[in-house]
């Protein structure tokens, strides 16, 4: 299981931001401008080399960012890859 921890430092790492205090309510998709559209991409391949699992593209939308813990959620449901 892919812990709050370890995301925190995967967004961290990939956008170059502090997210220590970054929470499972912290939004994520609109509310940190450093989230746009190629840092998204850069964020996918991160987590799945990280977790170990594989994101599939026609289950990638807005929803699955729209939070931490959304995004965490996301994780804990993909298959090992």
């Amino acid at each position: 299981m892919f812990k709050l921890q370890q995301l925190q430092e995967v967004l961290s790492q990939t956008l170059d931001i502090d997210t220590t205090r970054y929470t499972s309510e912290t939004p994520l998709l609109g509310a940190v401008p450093e989230l746009d559209s190629m840092a998204i991409v850069t964020l996918v391949m991160a987590i799945e080399q990280e977790a170990g699992i594989s994101m599939m593209d026609d289950e990638l939308n807005a929803e699955k960012f729209a939070s931490v813990g959304d995004l965490l959620y996301f994780i804990n449901q993909c298959k090992p890859a």
